[in-house]
């Protein structure tokens, strides 16, 4: 437990916004304190997954999601965990955005498909924005013709 005290609670979380948001408590010793907190959700998370072209999710891709209106300026970013699995959280609703696949800022990542997915933020969680990736090539086939002398 806690030592005899004053103590501030401040509840945080991302998505949600709380009332009260913030309260004084003053804990005193062999005491129990009950605090009630009301959440109400504000924002919304957009859900996806990033895959390679045969089905293999990506993990460590970058996914990004911007805002496309003046009253929408939302940037947040979210990347894969090994399942291939990415959530952007923070995305208020009535808000336009565009979900891409940031190849410079995820390792061995050539490009996305598609390039950008444009999303309506709804006042729920967004499901099914999938991409597919494509890796640079490691290996190269080189043809040529090599003359020589007849000697040989």
């Amino acid at each position: 437990g806690l030592i005899p005290g004053d103590y501030y609670i401040r509840p945080i979380m991302k998505e949600y916004q709380f009332t009260p948001g913030s309260k004084m408590l003053t804990i005193s010793e062999g005491l129990e304190v009950e605090v009630e907190v009301e959440a109400r959700r504000v924002a919304f998370s957009c859900y996806g997954k990033v895959t390679t072209l045969n089905g293999t999710p990506q993990s460590g891709a970058v996914v990004e999601a911007v805002g496309t209106g003046e009253d929408c300026t939302v940037l947040e970013e979210g990347t894969t965990g090994p399942d291939g699995v990415y959530r952007i959280r923070g995305l208020s609703p009535n808000c336009a955005i565009t979900v891409s696949v940031r190849s410079d800022k995820s390792e061995n990542l050539r490009r996305a498909s598609p390039p950008s997915r444009l999303v309506q933020v709804a006042a729920k969680d967004t499901t099914g924005v999938d991409f597919i990736v494509f890796h640079p090539s490691t290996t190269f086939d080189i043809t040529g013709y090599v003359e020589v002398a007849d000697e040989y």
